[in-house]
């Protein structure tokens, strides 16, 4: 008598396992419909790497594709045309090579108490390598200084080395998109490096260290022959 009243209850029990077995199922079925896609992300707004999605970008898309939190996102083909995706900067030497670069310049403009504007430009023209160099000064007067203020103004052909002695200040150098540090309301400098393949917009560069950046200003104050200050 015993033995049949256990039975009922054994067979209520298996029922009630089968019965929480299938509303499981159907609930990751549901879910999984509503999320439409089978491989739920449990990161919500991060990536299957933990990365949040609104930081990255979008990895075909160069205008959005944030390199510096997310480096890469699949060798793409897209990516193996255009290295900027894919580094989103570039090394002068190294990813940009000498021969490619057509224009540097740098530019200095204090609009403040002794104003000053300074610009010194590397270029090619006629199969020559030149070098461009402008001063512009207020002493004791507020800015921008004009055309009226220019107190050195020319040009000069480069010998070979002194083309040598500025690929090897720049080299090394960081070449990004470019910012809107002129509106900044900052005196400067501002650096471009203009390039074969620079797509109207590659061109801000950053020298290698601060170091290289001051020799970089005498370097062009002994060829042009002018006071930086």
């Amino acid at each position: 008598m015993e033995e049949e009243n256990k039975k009922p209850k054994n067979k209520k029990i298996l029922v009630l396992l089968i019965g929480l077995i299938l509303l499981s199922v159907c609930t990751i079925l549901i879910f999984k419909k509503i999320s439409g896609d089978e491989n739920i992300n449990i990161y919500n707004d991060h990536d299957e790497s933990g990365l949040d999605i609104n930081e990255i970008g979008d990895s075909n898309d160069p205008e959005t594709f944030n390199t510096d939190a997310f480096e890469t996102r699949g060798d793409t083909e897209e990516m193996t045309k255009n290295p900027f995706i894919l580094k989103g900067k570039m090394v002068v030497g190294d990813d940009i090579k000498y021969e490619d670069i057509k224009e540097f310049y740098y530019t200095y403009e204090n609009i403040n108490y002794d104003a000053l504007y300074l610009r010194y430009k590397f270029y090619k023209e006629n199969d020559k390598n030149m070098f461009f160099f402008e001063k512009r000064e207020r002493p004791n007067d507020y800015g921008p200084a004009g055309e009226d203020d220019t107190v050195a103004k020319g040009n000069i052909e480069l010998t070979d080395e002194q083309l040598s002695e500025f690929y090897k200040l720049i080299s090394g150098g960081l070449v990004r998109k470019r910012g809107e540090n002129a509106d900044s309301g900052d005196c400067g400098p501002w650096l471009y490096l203009y390039w074969n393949d620079d797509r109207d917009k590659y061109q801000e560069f950053t020298f290698e260290s601060y170091s290289k950046e001051s020799e970089f200003e005498d370097y062009c104050s002994q060829l042009s022959g002018i006071d930086n200050n």
